[in-house]
């Protein structure tokens, strides 16, 4: 697991969370997380899944795991932090 500090979510999904292009390989780019993205449907960026809720983004972020149960795969770390630092990410994550 990653810790705050060591790199962050701004690092691939950009300052205004609407995705960044990844390092060395920048012609991959990280999905938006903005709260119009995580809360609608997936379908239609190949992603295939329900939107996310405030319980399973606190699971993406900690455990990797979408909200049908599937990996994010290794490229998504997964972070440790406090209980309430978790909550507030999620807060802020869900708002636009």
């Amino acid at each position: 697991m990653k810790m705050m500090g060591s790199g962050g979510c701004v690092d691939c999904h950009g300052t205004n969370r609407n995705g960044g292009r990844l390092w060395p390989n920048f012609w991959q780019v990280a999905p938006s997380i903005t709260a119009t993205r995580l809360v609608g449907e997936h379908t239609q960026d190949s992603h295939g899944h329900e939107g996310y809720s405030a319980e399973t983004l606190a699971r993406a972020i900690t455990k990797g795991v979408r909200p049908d149960g599937s990996s994010l795969g290794a490229g998504m770390p997964r972070w440790s932090m406090a209980d309430e630092d978790l909550k507030d990410l999620v807060s802020f994550l869900l708002e636009d």
